[in-house]
């Protein structure tokens, strides 16, 4: 059974996106206010806010700074602030602030090697590919890891998964600056993910488990990733385990549907009839009403859990939402800035979330209506399969496999010493997330 999670989603290094969501953004324009027509202004504000770890106030602030200004130094500085920004780990494509990118860099290497990476990929998308083939040969690509990682993910689409490990170990291999954690992230993830898909499940979760799951703070769906990988190494419990971090009330606020998923098939591997019933249960008492008012044809905004659902065709729609959130956060630590720039900041915030609740609006139904459909999917198949797990236990497959090779599908302890269980209120102490154990005996043979 395929897992959605396989699916490549992974941007190079955030800067990729659609040629349509690439032109949606480059038209956008305003008149720069007569107060703030400094450029200088522009520039000492992005380095506040960097400065302040305010990351995506600077983001817009150099977005702005592409639009308002035409000089090649306010451009170049701009585009310094934006790729300092993604290399620091900011999340969303930023593609469409290149369209208009005219410079020449020819100083610091990252900078220079980082543009015309950025510059050559946005044009092979838009299928100008003598506009690419010119970026790409200002890049180094013999020894700039971000190419290298574009070049690793080109054989990865492909399906060459040998040449792909290659060339993410080579890039690991390299000495890789303080200042480059979030790329390491990225390329380590994506080592992991060809690894699960050449079927090395023990390869692959060893990579979150000794690095990806030890950072701070946690990606939440490498918990999911991670479970996938216990899931077919059969070792049942500890899957179920990885899924609790999922349920921390501390922990990510979006919603997944494939939890439910992958609980149902180790459920349905060990015969665990009641443990369905109750996740059948639980998903009726969180989504049943939402499912059954949607059977009815009612307004989908009736239902504000579908703006929080986790379906791939809604990535934008969740940017954007979750991009005003951080921006309305950032703008409460505003208040001790001097005044002159303080006005500047009030500007930049309130405009950019004016305009960014605006996109929202415009991509909302659509938005909604794929999260309902992945809804009312979900409870289809939850629906048919508990006569899959119910029948589990006449397949003679399940009947006769010896109990052992379920792995740790008994939740022993390994030394036998003690094992310690204490009501879960949605906290967690930190040492212990990777400790975690589901009891799901196999059922099986009973």
């Amino acid at each position: 059974m395929n897992r959605t999670f396989i699916v490549l989603t992974i941007f190079i290094l955030g800067m990729l996106s659609t040629a349509k969501d690439a032109e949606a953004q480059g038209k956008w324009s305003s008149e720069i206010p007569t107060e703030f027509r400094d450029a200088k202004q522009w520039k000492d504000t992005i380095d506040l806010l960097e400065k302040r770890d305010l990351y995506y106030g600077a983001m817009a602030a150099a977005s702005r700074m592409i639009i308002f200004f035409n000089d090649l130094p306010s451009k170049e500085h701009a585009y310094k602030a934006i790729i300092r920004l993604v290399d620091m780990g900011y999340p969303y494509s930023t593609v469409g602030l290149f369209i208009s990118g005219d410079i020449e860099p020819r100083d610091q290497y990252e900078f220079v090697n980082s543009y015309n990476l950025y510059k050559a990929i946005l044009n092979k998308e838009k299928g100008m590919d003598r506009w690419a083939e010119s970026y790409f040969s200002n890049v180094d690509k013999e020894n700039f890891s971000k190419y290298l990682f574009y070049q690793a993910l080109e054989e990865y689409s492909q399906g060459h998964l040998d040449k792909a490990e290659e060339i993410l170990r080579k890039i690991l291999a390299k000495k890789i600056g303080d200042d480059q954690v979030s790329f390491v992230r990225k390329t380590t993830r994506t080592l992991a993910r060809v690894y699960f898909d050449k079927e090395d499940y023990k390869k692959s979760f060893d990579i979150y488990k000794t690095f990806l799951l030890k950072l701070n703070p946690v990606v939440p769906s490498d918990y999911l990733e991670a479970a996938w990988n216990l899931y077919y190494l059969k070792r049942y419990s500890e899957a179920l385990g990885s899924l609790y971090n999922l349920e921390s009330s501390l922990g990510d606020k979006s919603l997944d549907l494939e939890r439910y998923t992958l609980r149902a098939l180790i459920y349905k591997a060990l015969c665990r009839t009641k443990n369905f019933e109750t996740l059948g249960a639980a998903f009726q008492k969180q989504f049943g009403a939402v499912v059954e008012g949607l059977k009815r044809g009612e307004s989908l905004m009736s239902y504000p859990q579908l703006k929080e659902f986790k379906v791939p065709g809604n990535a934008e729609y969740q940017q954007v939402a979750l991009t005003v959130q951080e921006l309305a956060s950032e703008k409460k630590n505003l208040k001790d800035v001097p005044e002159p720039t303080l006005k500047l900041l009030n500007y930049l915030y309130d405009s950019e979330m004016r305009l960014l609740m605006t996109r929202a609006r415009g991509l909302e139904m659509k938005a909604l209506d794929r999260a309902a459909g992945q809804l009312l999917l979900m409870a289809e198949q939850l629906r048919f399969m508990k006569f899959e797990v119910a029948r589990q236990k006449f397949n003679p497959d399940s009947v006769f496999i010896p109990s052992e090779t379920f792995g740790d599908s008994f939740a022993t302890s390994k030394d036998q010493e003690f094992r310690i269980r204490w009501v879960q209120l949605g906290d967690f102490w930190r040492d212990e997330r990777l400790s975690y154990r589901g009891v799901v005996a196999n059922q099986c043979t009973q």
